[in-house]
C-alpha cells in the first residue's frame, strides 16, 4: 500500500507541471488580423485546404455546398476542382483514404506545381 501512495503522490506532483509545460509556447508568432471580407484570399485558403489538408484533416461537420455558398464559389467549380472523390456537393467534407481516386492524385500533383509557380 505504501508503494501505491508513493506512485499516486509522484503522479500528482508531476502532472500539473507537465500540463503547464504543454500549455505554453515560446514560438515567436506574428500578429494576425483576419479579413473575413477578402473573398479571393478566403477562396484561395479553401483551395489550399482541399488540396493539402483535407486528406488527413476532415471537416466532418461542414458541407462542401455551404462552404462554396459562403465563399461565393460556383458549385460546378467546387465539384470539378475541389472534390476529389465520388462525393456530391451536399455531402460532408471528409475523405476516406479508400475513396481517393487516381484523378485526385493527378490533381494533387498539378496543384503542387501551381503553388510552386505562385511562390
Amino acid at each position: 500500500m505504501n508503494r501505491m501512495r508513493k506512485i499516486l503522490l509522484a503522479t500528482l506532483l508531476v502532472c500539473p507541471s507537465a500540463l503547464w509545460a504543454a500549455s505554453t509556447s515560446t514560438w515567436p508568432m506574428a500578429p494576425m488580423e483576419p479579413n473575413l471580407q477578402d473573398l479571393p484570399s478566403l477562396q484561395s485558403g479553401f483551395r489550399l485546404y482541399a488540396n493539402y489538408c483535407l486528406g488527413c484533416h476532415s471537416l466532418q461537420y461542414q458541407r462542401y455546398e455551404r462552404t462554396a455558398d459562403d465563399l461565393q464559389i460556383p458549385h460546378d467549380l467546387v465539384l470539378e476542382n475541389l472534390i476529389f472523390t465520388d462525393q456530391k456537393i451536399g455531402e460532408l467534407m471528409t475523405m476516406d483514404q479508400d475513396t481517393i481516386t487516381e484523378e485526385y492524385k493527378k490533381r494533387k500533383i498539378e496543384a503542387k506545381g501551381e503553388l510552386e509557380e505562385d511562390a
